[in-house]
């Protein structure tokens, strides 16, 4: 019997505002003045929701989240962003009169927060805009939110008020029938998600479904990780950070995972969030941006972390169940895992290793996966060993036996709950497989060996045991 404290290896990445939002003075000449060939009307009007294109549900742009936190003036820029580039506008566009720096961070926080359907936008989006006396104003807003004004523009007392923005898009795509088949591609495969969910399912049903069919399609890609620690730019590995690399191309960065579960779950009627904040990464030896969802369960809010659910190669060392690190030679395999983790934790569970994010008020434990499915021994009304029995047979549909169980963190009843359930060939994972093989009229799993391993710092057993067959 031997227990493993998890230590994530997985690089965490996060590109705030979808992408790293650079801003940079445009249509401005060398001496800072305005020179705009092209400025058209606003794009303000109302939505047509009949309009082609994934809209994250189809959910009006004025009943999204983050928009309903801003001031008019600063819903006007955001509408104005929204429809420059469901048009894919490529000329400069008029925002607002009237704003500051902070009405301008916080549409446009707001407008990649809500808008993960929106993936065709490059990395980077121009601003310029006109003082009182004419001056071009320019600044660069990098992924920590710092702005810093640019070289050759003048410096002024005060740079907080202007009286027209501008903005100029940048895009993936070339052209419009480009950005169309991709969002066709995408459509195509959220439509493939969507088939799997099964008439009358409950919402908690919907989200485990819609998160573990994401997690066991998309890998985690390091090389846009390491791009961006080494070069402090996405580069080439641009759509690894929205909803089309984790959905369609099957590489994604925390953002990408985030942005992928805002869509889903919007297309299947839950709401959510993407959020974003700080993880430490032992990799990259520092804390760094990371970005995760917070998910509404009959309008109580829970985190959900797609990302750190998602874990790297797992196998047997030392006769325990444990995550892969280093040299693979060293472990017998058994292949990639989802976990659970971080699926609808608390504010409190969540908050021991994020942090530096707006407080989700959280509280909630009803929705959370181990209470929910009652795989949790610290609960004395769970029923556990009809809870594993179902999810044995759960994970047989799958062809796994993967299998996690709650036992808290008082690290004497973890033992103690451990050796209850997988002691010596008489533990109640033992009665389980019996169970479950005879629910489906076959000897699916082993009823004599299981592998195991006990994370102490979070509580969960992680068990995996043998099918008879081969897949």
């Amino acid at each position: 019997m031997k227990g493993y404290r998890s230590k994530y290896t997985k690089k965490i990445i996060s590109v705030m505002l979808t992408v790293i939002i650079i801003f940079t003075i445009t249509g401005c000449n060398k001496s800072g003045y305005i020179s705009i060939d092209e400025i058209p009307e606003t794009f303000i009007v109302e939505q047509d929701e009949n309009s082609p294109g994934i809209k994250a549900g189809f959910k009006p742009v004025n009943t999204k989240y983050y928009y309903t936190t801003l001031t008019d003036k600063q819903k006007e820029i955001y509408l104005n962003m929204y429809y420059t580039v469901e048009e894919m506008y490529t000329g400069n566009v008029r925002l607002a009169k009237g704003v500051t720096t902070d009405d301008l961070t916080k549409a446009t926080s707001a407008y990649f927060a809500d808008n993960p359907q929106h993936f065709w936008i490059a990395e980077s989006m121009e601003l310029c805009w006109t003082a009182t006396d004419n001056l071009g104003i320019g600044f660069t807003k990098f992924f920590n939110g710092i702005f810093s004004l640019l070289p050759g523009v003048e410096k002024k007392t005060d740079y907080t008020e202007f009286t027209t923005a501008y903005c100029k898009m940048s895009y993936i795509y070339d052209n419009k029938e480009e950005k169309d088949k991709a969002q066709q591609e995408l459509y195509n495969a959220i439509s493939e998600a969507l088939a799997g969910l099964e008439p009358g399912m409950s919402e908690f049903d919907r989200e485990l479904y819609l998160h573990d069919w994401l997690t066991e399609r998309c890998t985690y890609d390091d090389e846009a990780f390491q791009q961006f620690i080494n070069e402090g730019t996405v580069g080439d590995r641009i759509n690894c950070h929205t909803a089309y690399g984790a959905i369609v191309e099957k590489n994604a960065t925390c953002a990408g995972y985030a942005r992928a579960m805002q869509l889903l779950l919007g297309e299947a009627g839950i709401e959510s969030r993407f959020i974003t904040g700080i993880r430490n990464d032992e990799t990259a030896g520092s804390a760094v941006a990371h970005a995760w969802n917070v998910v509404l369960f009959n309008g109580t809010p829970y985190h959900l972390d797609a990302t750190w659910n998602d874990k790297d190669l797992w196998g047997i060392k030392s006769g325990a169940y444990v995550p892969v690190t280093g040299d693979e030679s060293n472990y017998e395999l058994i292949g990639n895992r989802t976990e659970h983790k971080y699926f609808n934790v608390s504010e409190e569970v969540i908050s021991k290793d994020h942090w530096g994010f707006t407080p989700q008020y959280a509280n909630g434990t009803t929705a959370n996966y181990f209470i929910y499915k009652q795989l949790n021994f610290t609960d004395p009304n769970a029923a556990v060993q009809e809870a594993t029995t179902n999810e044995l047979i759960r994970m047989s549909e799958k062809h796994d036996g993967f299998i996690e169980i709650y036992a808290g963190l008082n690290k004497n009843e973890q033992k103690k709950y451990l050796n209850y359930l997988v002691n010596e060939n008489q533990g109640m994972i033992y009665d389980c497989l019996k169970s479950a093989n005879d629910a489906l009229g076959e000897k699916y799993y082993r009823e004599d060996f299981v592998y195991y391993g006990l994370d102490e710092s979070s509580g969960i057993i992680s068990v995996y045991v043998m099918p008879n067959h081969s897949y």
